[in-house]
């Protein structure tokens, strides 16, 4: 069994993990388990632990729920992107196709 220093620092140094974590779809793994370690310790301190801690813990837990939330949306936003760039590419191959096929048939008629 950790003592409480440990399960303190633990959840502390998840949740800066995942602050800093660079990586969109890393950060939300480093969410979840940053959450988990906050809930762990909310549940193994409910009792020991100081009203400040409570605190700084339910502090932790809506950062970490602001931080999912704006990550998801970044993640949605390129995700439809990468849709939009893909389109785009079809578009302007299919849009040179169409130029060669018209070139061809310009060429042959004259």
């Amino acid at each position: 069994m950790r003592d409480k220093h440990s399960a303190d620092s633990d959840w502390r140094q998840l949740c800066q993990i995942a602050l800093l974590e660079l990586d969109p779809v890393k950060t939300i793994e480093r969410i979840a388990e940053a959450r988990n370690a906050v809930l762990n310790r909310i549940e193994d301190g409910f009792t020991k632990s100081h009203d400040k801690e409570q605190v700084l813990l339910r502090e932790a837990l809506s950062s970490l729920d602001s931080l999912r939330k704006i990550t998801e949306s970044q993640n949605h936003y390129q995700a439809n992107l990468r849709k939009i760039t893909e389109g785009e590419n079809r578009y302007q191959a299919s849009l040179r196709k169409l130029t060669e096929g018209k070139n061809r048939y310009q060429a042959k008629a004259t």
